[in-house]
């Protein structure tokens, strides 16, 4: 359950849907947007230059957002075959492998960090991973994703779950308020497992308007 709500989460750094009425341009093969509408300027982007990476790892996020992993997996696949040194390929590749192949996800996620330290999804994804056998280590990939990017919604999700299955209620909530700080509608995701952590930040909030 907490991977789906997780990963609830990282779709909120696409805004999207399944249907659109604007006509897509090669412009608007970029990672936010309507998902229809970014797939079909990545497909065009691909009929025009078929050795554009970048355009087949942004189809992979997509269809990761959409639950569509073997497209993902296909996306990415493409991308780290046309530049074998794309580290977001890597990082997607590894969320989009099946979980018999978790070992292979790791060397995905490792690979990425390896080609760029900084890449805060690759710590992000692999901490998932971690989360169940290794909390602490899934912790530090979480900090280490939030220190890279410091608005990272869903990184402050991940780490506050963790925190809070631990019973570390103050550090767990200290995320969550954050979180919902950058994205009111971190609110929603948080709420569908401590509902009553959220009560508390939002009184807190009303007794102490900004």
């Amino acid at each position: 359950m907490l991977r789906t709500v997780l990963f609830a989460m990282t779709g909120l750094l696409m805004v999207g849907s399944a249907q659109t009425g604007l006509a897509a341009g090669p412009e608007d093969c970029v990672e936010e947007g309507q998902f229809a509408q970014v797939i079909e300027a990545c497909t065009e982007v691909i009929r025009q230059s078929p050795d554009n990476a970048r355009a087949y790892k942004v189809l992979g996020n997509v269809h990761l957002a959409m639950d569509n992993y073997p497209l993902a997996l296909a996306d990415f696949n493409k991308a780290i075959a046309l530049d074998p040194k794309y580290a977001d390929a890597y990082a997607g590749r590894g969320k989009a492998r099946p979980a018999d192949q978790e070992s292979l996800a790791m060397a995905d996620f490792d690979k990425a960090i390896e080609l760029d330290p900084k890449n805060a999804k690759a710590y992000y994804y692999r901490s998932d991973f971690h989360s169940v056998q290794f909390p602490e280590r899934a912790i530090a990939d979480l900090g280490k994703a939030i220190e890279f990017a410091p608005k990272f919604v869903a990184a402050y999700i991940a780490r506050g779950m963790k925190y809070a299955e631990m019973d570390q209620r103050a550090r767990a909530k200290a995320d969550f308020a954050k979180a919902i700080d950058i994205n009111a509608e971190a609110a929603r995701v948080i709420g569908r497992i401590h509902p009553d952590i959220v009560d508390e930040i939002e009184a807190e909030g009303r007794a102490n308007p900004r």
